[in-house]
Parts: structure tokens; C-alpha cells; sequence
């Protein structure tokens, strides 16, 4: 336990201090009576002289003939602090003579919102974002649909609880909740130390850069695999395709004429394909991964089946979607049916 010696007149300091940045709630409640160490949760920090002023406790000790230690630091006024209290608090009390039990008064009030506040971020927010080691993920569907407050304070919880310490100005904070708003796909904003807003079609997420971007479940791999008609292929560390004249029933599967390369790739510059066949109108495969939401980072590593140029599935987040195709101008060709193993 610590105890500090901290009274009325240092509250209204530190809260004017927090005024002049543009601090939120959080900083309006200015100090508490009981607390913790920043960093060290488990000291309880107490501060039991909170609701009494500095002529207050000088006229006590001079009661008792007790002799305060007086710190000449506090008479340098080139620190912000000590300005304060020696220049502007004298002004402020020329306005009202109670401008410390004025500000008292405000950290009071604020701190009762905050607490309300507090109750409704643990009841209606924080069961609705989803939290993994540094990085968290909400749905915009769900972010928008909450009060301002909500979004701005969801915005500061979850960075205080990811990173702790880190210090996000209102600025930020509004940019944030702007940018979750209204803000398309792939769009990041900056926090400090590392720390970001990023866009996805459904989610948003805070997470560290560090972080590797979330795979959503698809499938990645890199480089070309040529693929026989019957057997396996280690395609990345996780994942084995298997291709077969016999498959499983129900297995995707895919005509490939005689002599016609099988093989699998990952997505070039101007790739299209015919989504629903051959006969129908050729489609550009960046438009098709936009209209299904696959994010931007997945693109470049998902799993394009061809055989010889033509791309004939695309291993999307739910499976394959793939066309059957026929050369007509082969005679002979094979039906391979493909699938994939997960090994990890």
C-alpha cells in the first residue's frame, strides 16, 4: 500500500492541467481516493487527504504544532504545474473563491458518470468484441449501431487493455471512431507505438503491427504446384490437395484434356476467368474476390486451380467454387476430382 499526501488543491491542478490537453471523462475524474499503481495493479494506492484543501491542512498542523517539509521545487514556476498553482489558480480564484471545491465538485459528478459509463461498456460492449493476444475485432454492423460515448470509450478500453500505458489523445480517438464509420476496406489509422485501426469488410480490428494479418480460414499458400491425376501435393506446411480419377462422392472436379497441364497457382496481374463456365462472359478475378469480401492481404496466396491457362477454381474462404470445363477439342479427357487436407 502507498499513501500519498495529495489534497483538494493538487485535484483542481490536475484536473485544469487535463483541460488544457483536451482530456475526456477519464481525465475529468482527475485523482481517486483509492486506487492502484499504474503498472502495479496489485499496490493499492491511497490518497486520503483528496477531499481537504491546502489551507485546510495548513491550519490543522498549526493547530498541532506539526511543521510540514516544503518542497522549493514547487515554487519553479517554468513547470506547468507550479504556473498553475502559483499564477493561474490565483486568477481562477479572483472568479470564485471556491474554484477548489468547484473543481472538486466536477471530478465528483464525473466520476459517477464514468461509473454508469463503466457498466454499460461491461454489459453491451466488451461481451461483443473478440480479444486475441494483440489484437482486437468487433463487427461494424455492431460498432455502429452503439451512442457516441460508447464507440469512443469501446476505442480507449480496448487500447488500454492491449496496450497498457499507451496514451490516445481525443483527436485520435474521434479520427478512430470517423474512420470505423465510414472508412472502406483496408483503410488503417495510426494510433503511437505500434498500435493501429484497421478496416475489414465485416470487422474492425486494434492490433499491434506486429501482428500477421488473420487468414480468416483460407487457405494460403505460395509459388506453382504442377498436380498429378492421381495423388497429393504438399501445397503449404498446413495443407495437402489431393487429385483423383475416383474421388470421394461429392468432390469438385474439373475435365482435363489429354495432354493439358493440371496445376495449381496463385493470382497475376489481369487474371480472369468465366465464373459460371465457359460460355459465360469472361470475369476479372479481382472483382470477383471484392464482390465476396475476401480480404485484400488473402488475395495474392489463395489457390488458383488451372488447367493449362485457364483458371477453373479458386479456393475461396468456404471451399472451392469452380466451373466444370470440357475442351471440346479434345476427345480424350479425364474427369479429376480435388480436395483439400488440412495436416496441422
Amino acid at each position: 500500500v502507498i499513501v500519498t499526501a495529495h489534497h483538494a488543491d493538487d485535484q483542481a491542478e490536475t484536473l485544469l492541467l487535463h483541460i488544457m490537453r483536451g482530456a475526456g471523462l477519464r481525465g475529468l475524474r482527475g485523482m481517486q481516493t483509492v486506487g492502484v499503481v499504474p503498472g502495479h495493479e496489485d499496490v493499492s494506492l491511497l490518497r486520503p487527504l483528496l477531499a481537504h484543501t491546502r489551507d485546510e491542512i495548513a491550519a490543522y498542523s498549526q493547530q498541532h504544532s506539526l511543521s510540514p517539509r516544503h518542497d522549493t521545487t514547487n515554487d519553479d514556476t517554468s513547470y506547468r504545474r507550479n504556473a498553475i498553482r502559483h499564477t493561474l489558480m490565483p486568477t481562477l480564484t479572483q472568479f470564485n473563491p471556491n474554484i477548489v471545491q468547484a473543481l472538486s465538485q466536477l471530478a465528483d459528478n464525473v466520476s459517477v458518470d464514468l461509473d454508469l459509463l463503466d457498466q454499460l461498456m461491461a454489459r453491451d460492449v466488451l461481451p461483443q468484441v473478440r480479444f486475441d493476444e494483440q489484437r482486437a475485432a468487433v463487427s461494424l454492423n455492431t460498432f455502429r449501431e452503439w451512442h457516441p460515448a460508447l464507440q469512443r470509450r469501446m476505442m480507449l478500453d480496448i487500447l488500454y487493455r492491449l496496450a497498457d500505458g499507451i496514451d490516445i489523445s481525443l483527436e485520435r480517438t474521434l479520427a478512430a471512431v470517423e474512420l470505423a464509420l465510414t472508412g472502406r476496406v483496408g483503410k488503417v489509422l495510426e494510433f503511437s507505438s505500434g498500435w493501429r485501426l484497421r478496416m475489414g469488410y465485416d470487422d474492425l480490428f486494434i492490433e499491434h503491427e506486429s501482428q500477421p494479418l488473420p487468414t480468416m480460414g483460407a487457405v494460403q499458400m505460395s509459388g506453382e504446384f504442377d498436380l498429378p491425376h492421381e495423388g497429393q501435393t504438399q501445397i503449404s506446411p498446413d495443407w495437402v490437395l489431393h487429385t483423383s480419377t475416383n474421388p470421394p462422392p461429392n468432390t469438385p472436379s474439373v475435365w482435363v484434356p489429354d495432354g493439358a497441364r493440371l496445376w495449381l497457382r496463385t493470382r497475376r496481374a489481369g487474371d480472369v476467368f468465366g465464373e459460371h463456365g465457359e460460355s459465360q462472359k469472361r470475369r476479372k478475378l479481382k472483382e470477383w474476390f471484392i464482390d465476396r469480401k475476401i480480404d485484400k492481404h488473402l488475395r495474392d496466396r489463395i489457390p488458383l486451380l488451372c488447367v493449362d491457362d485457364k483458371i477453373v477454381a479458386v479456393c475461396a474462404l468456404k471451399g472451392w467454387d469452380y466451373v466444370l470445363v470440357r475442351n471440346k477439342s479434345h476427345k480424350n479427357a479425364v474427369q479429376i476430382g480435388f480436395w483439400l487436407e488440412r495436416r496441422s
